[in-house]
């Protein structure tokens, strides 16, 4: 049976790549092949060395800390996302989001892919991050989170207490060093097609259908990158591209 392969490299404190996972599966939505799409979350740390502990900083004066600008930069950035967001009916409340490690969220991940919970748990770490405030780099979050998406408890704290998929997400991180992979999100299809940033929804649509019509034609080699337009996440910094 012919279908198509999409790896999704993402990270759950980036908000484009929840904007970019929602244009993905709107895109989904209108493809006619759907069923046959094989979805494979890839884990990425876009700042694998920060340490998860509660701190008193608000996530403006963290983001002000990093890129060096005011207070009304970082607003303006911050409300161009909530913007696109809404346009998609994502929630994004960046005055009550905890800047936090995703380290575990990520072991989490691995451990939802062998039961087929991924999407649910990704979708439920993104909103619990973005719109409720969650520190995803505590565990009993991560607990309750993956028990509400209908994994079994047993397994849920083994994984959390012990190192359980530690060197599958540290596998991640080296296949992204050896592709080159700086930002994200980062989808690729069939091993051939790429796609960066959170691109519109026509852009998803149009690669789905590319990448089928060679699967039905056994077509030539094929790759190409769509070029970073609309948004994307760097262990550095977010970048907000203008509307056309």
């Amino acid at each position: 049976m012919l279908s198509v392969k999409v790896e999704i490299w993402s990270d759950f404190i980036c908000p484009f790549c929840y904007i970019g996972k929602r244009r993905f599966e709107l895109a989904l939505e209108q493809f006619a092949h759907r069923e046959y799409i094989q979805i494979d979350f890839i884990s990425f740390q876009l700042e694998p060395d920060v340490i998860d502990e509660p701190r008193d900083v608000t996530v403006f004066d963290m983001l002000m800390g990093k890129y060096g600008q005011s207070l009304e930069q970082v607003q303006a950035m911050t409300n161009m996302i909530v913007a696109e967001g809404n346009e998609i009916d994502l929630t994004f409340n960046f005055e009550g989001m905890n800047h936090t490690s995703t380290f575990h969220a990520h072991r989490l991940m691995k451990l939802a892919k062998k039961h087929d919970k991924a999407n649910e748990l990704a979708d439920r770490l993104f909103y619990s991050y973005f719109s409720e405030g969650k520190r995803l780099g505590d565990k009993r979050v991560l607990y309750d989170l993956a028990t509400e998406v209908g994994l079994v408890s047993e397994e849920i704290d083994e994984t959390l207490s012990l190192n359980c998929y530690a060197k599958s997400v540290h596998n991640d991180q080296i296949m992204a060093r050896d592709l080159g992979l700086q930002s994200v999100p980062f989808f690729i299809f069939n091993d051939k097609y790429a796609v960066s940033g959170a691109q519109p929804i026509d852009v998803f649509l149009n690669v789905l259908q590319e990448a089928w019509e060679e699967l039905e034609t056994d077509g030539y080699y094929k790759k190409r990158t769509e070029n970073n337009e609309k948004g994307y996440c760097t262990g550095d910094e977010c970048q907000v591209k203008d509307k056309e």
